[in-house]
């Protein structure tokens, strides 16, 4: 048995089909996204072609896009750390969601999408799961009454869980967040000072980081592939356009600007 029966049958969670297949229109374009961005790029790039992807919708039956309660990617066999770790950091580049919450045979967990993930794959246990609920060895009921109540239906959709693990969901940890304040920082540096840039030459520098952030999210989602016959590669390309120096700036703080990498995770 699926553990997303046994949450439908133990705590209270919408059926399985309708956390995989949404039957609203509003939720079904969501898991239809989140299954290109994160299913996809976990079956392509880790071979893990046993994930399905879904989301946990307050309704399922609904018409509108409203932001879901979790994105969820239930795996037909145990997932290895590189496999979770890839899949949280997916979620949290999803920046849909502030909850991900993965479904292997024998456990469920519940991860932050509010906490920035490692840059590299951490040795030990991944530190950004708030609750995790184990099977019981007759696979007919969950092993902690206690972790099972803190993920109950209604613990989720009154929004309770994230109020008990407020300092887990801050809302400042989110990718779209956390680029949006690294934007802000960036063009008050490039503004202030000596050789400061004019605001001209600032939004136009912007401009080009957050094009260049789209070729690489595109680059993530389509897979990179071999180089073109016709023309450079997505990276090949996004290079060269951020880094060719602006007609508009000029002496040493652009050359200065143009020959230092600024990077956003």
């Amino acid at each position: 048995m699926s553990l997303l029966n046994l949450a439908n049958r133990e705590l209270a969670w919408p059926t399985r089909s309708q956390v995989l297949n949404p039957p609203g229109a509003g939720p079904k374009v969501l898991a239809d996204v989140a299954r290109r961005k994160i299913g996809g790029a976990l079956s392509r790039d880790l071979g893990s072609s046993d994930v399905r992807v879904g989301v946990l919708h307050a309704n399922p039956h609904a018409t509108c896009t409203e932001a879901p309660i979790a994105v969820v990617c239930e795996f037909q066999r145990r997932a290895s750390p590189q496999v979770l770790y890839e899949a949280h950091r997916l979620a949290w580049n999803f920046a849909q969601t502030p909850l991900l919450v993965t479904v292997e045979p024998t456990v469920v967990r519940a991860w932050t999408c509010c906490e920035k993930p490692e840059d590299t794959q951490p040795l030990s246990r991944p530190n950004h799961v708030v609750a995790e609920l184990q099977v019981s060895r007759s696979g007919k009921a969950f092993a902690s009454d206690q972790a099972a109540r803190a993920l109950h239906w209604v613990e989720l959709v009154s929004g309770r869980f994230f109020v008990t693990h407020e300092a887990r969901f801050r809302r400042d940890g989110r990718a779209d967040r956390l680029m949006l304040s690294n934007l802000k920082t960036l063009r008050t540096r490039l503004c202030s000072g000596e050789d400061a840039l004019s605001k001209d030459v600032c939004h136009d520098l912007l401009a080009r980081l957050i094009f260049i952030q789209f070729l690489f999210h595109r680059k993530v989602s389509q897979g990179s592939g071999p180089r073109s016959a016709t023309g450079p590669s997505t990276t090949e390309a996004s290079d060269r356009f951020f880094w060719q120096r602006p007609p508009s700036l000029a002496g040493e703080a652009g050359a200065s600007l143009c020959c230092n990498r600024v990077r956003y995770s």
